[in-house]
C-alpha cells in the first residue's frame, strides 16, 4: 500500500483531500475565530498564509 502525502508550506495534500496546516500565533484571543488552540499563554489559529522565505 502506498500513501502519498505532500506536507507543503501551508497545506497537507493527499490524493483525495487538501486541508490547511499553517498556524498563526496571537497574543490575545482572536474574536472572530471558532477554531482556536491555546498553548503556552498564546493563541493559535489555522492559516493559509505561506511562511516567508528566509
Amino acid at each position: 500500500m502506498l500513501i502519498a502525502i505532500d506536507h507543503g508550506n501551508y497545506a497537507v495534500k493527499t490524493p483525495r483531500f487538501s486541508f490547511v496546516s499553517g498556524l498563526a500565533e496571537h497574543t490575545v484571543r482572536p474574536p472572530m475565530s471558532e477554531e482556536i488552540m491555546e498553548y503556552g499563554g498564546k493563541f493559535w489559529t489555522l492559516t493559509t498564509r505561506r511562511l516567508p522565505n528566509s
